[in-house]
């Protein structure tokens, strides 16, 4: 090989490999999934399970506040219809005025807590606002 050929393939392998760097390096970390709430206007009720324990939630904006913290993000999607091993798990249905039902779970896994939207979104929460959630079954 001469050495013309040798520095064209050296430019070539050069060319290619940034290019697959920048392809790498450069491309967007994921989609971001935004915890979707109802609004409370447009609900007649709110309930709460966990296991047997069954409750109305009285005051339906103060839970939809708590829930929606400061707009929750993430990038971890929920692929399932509710949490796999998970413990504590609080079942919260919003039940529409028109009609239809929305679920979301809140629940802990090890020492963490998340609200889980199915086939959205895992967002993280703090152990306050998961015990103050898991409170209003009481």
């Amino acid at each position: 090989m001469t050495k013309g050929k040798m520095i064209k393939w050296g430019v070539l392998c050069t060319a290619i490999l940034f290019a697959a760097a920048v392809i790498l390096f450069w491309t967007p970390p994921g989609r971001t999934y935004t915890l979707t709430l109802p609004e409370a206007g447009k609900l007649e009720s709110i309930q709460l399970t966990q296991g047997t324990d069954t409750a109305a939630v009285g005051d339906m904006g103060m839970l939809l506040e708590l829930l929606t913290g400061t707009e929750r993000k993430t990038r971890s999607e929920s692929i399932q219809d509710c949490p796999v091993n998970a413990e504590n798990v609080v079942q919260i249905d919003f039940r529409f005025k028109e009609q239809g039902t929305s679920t979301v779970f809140v629940y802990q896994k090890g020492r963490s807590f998340f609200i889980e939207q199915p086939y959205n979104g895992v967002y993280r929460i703090s152990e306050e606002e998961f015990r103050e959630i898991e409170g209003m079954l009481l």
